[in-house]
Parts: structure tokens; C-alpha cells; sequence
């Protein structure tokens, strides 16, 4: 399947430059999707949702709508830190979606489950780092925060406090 390639111009801020990759109206589940930050500033790839990867760069905002199957999207924009300008929002649409974060870039992360039983899972392999998801924007019914990678020699526990304001806090 043959890849595509978006690119933007990130120095218009009188008319920020939008992609939309709109999958509303599929009722086949995404099995492996990903979104991820790309190897070279303000450039990102999204794989697993398309026949083929859909690579961006220069763009304001990044919106990903998913349809009506059992979604399995994983988030890892912040990993290169090559992500910092562009907002990427997932829309999980109908079904029972699971969306893992591995890590977030800037200016901000959305996560929306949609309709049915969608679940988020947060992975932070180390003792949190302070405003480390600060940027991440989500709506689901079930938040699971995986620290499980905070094991072994040197590890050290956390006491994690959901706070009346909503925020879970280390």
C-alpha cells in the first residue's frame, strides 16, 4: 500500500494548516494504530489505521476519528521530542476503544473515547516526572495509570492521589 505524505507550513499562524484522517464511518476495528512523533522537528507518522503510513510535518493540529469497531490506538508523540507544535486529538468514536499513551508532545494531547466502554491507559515506565501528561486532554470511562516499569533495584514507590479537581497526582 502506498504511504502518504502531508506537509504544512508550520509559519502560518494567521491560518493554522489541519489534518483531518476521518475513519467516522468504518465499522472495522483498527487493531494496531499509532501515532507517533517522526524523526525530524514538527513531523509525526500515523500507522495501522490507513493501508498505508500517513507521515505529517509542519501542522498546526492533527485530528484522528476513529468509527464504530473495537479501536486499539497507541499514542507516542513526545519519544523523539520532535512533536512540540502540533496539537493531535483522537476521537475513538463508537465502540469499546483502548488508547495507550506511551508519551505526549506539546501544545496538547486530546484523547476522546466516544460513545460505549473506552478505556485509557497512561504508561510511565519510571517514577512520574512532574507535568510529565500535564498536556494531555482526556474524556474516558475508565483511566488506568500503568507504573508497572517502576520495578526492580533503585525503584521508588508512589502514593498517587486523585484529586477533587479531577487531576491524578504523584
Amino acid at each position: 500500500a502506498a504511504a502518504l505524505t502531508v506537509n504544512g507550513d508550520s509559519s502560518s499562524s494567521s491560518d493554522p494548516e489541519r489534518l483531518v484522517l476521518d475513519r467516522s464511518a468504518a465499522t472495522a476495528s483498527v487493531s494496531a494504530g499509532s501515532i507517533e512523533d517522526g524523526t525530524t522537528a514538527n513531523s509525526g507518522v500515523i500507522t495501522g489505521v490507513t493501508a498505508g503510513a500517513v507521515s505529517f510535518s509542519g501542522l498546526a493540529q492533527v485530528d484522528l476519528l476513529l468509527g464504530t469497531g473495537n479501536d486499539h490506538i497507541e499514542i507516542d508523540t513526545g519519544r523523539n521530542g520532535n512533536l512540540q507544535n502540533t496539537t493531535v486529538s483522537v476521537d475513538g468514536g463508537g465502540g469499546d476503544d483502548e488508547i495507550t499513551v506511551l508519551s505526549i508532545g506539546r501544545p496538547l494531547t486530546k484523547v476522546i473515547g466516544g460513545a460505549n466502554e473506552d478505556t485509557v491507559i497512561v504508561v510511565i515506565d519510571t517514577f512520574p516526572l512532574r507535568e510529565q501528561f500535564t498536556t494531555l486532554e482526556l474524556t474516558a470511562e475508565t483511566l488506568i495509570v500503568d507504573n508497572s516499569g517502576n520495578s526492580g533495584v533503585g525503584a521508588r514507590p508512589v502514593a498517587w492521589t486523585h484529586k477533587s479537581s479531577g487531576e491524578l497526582e504523584a
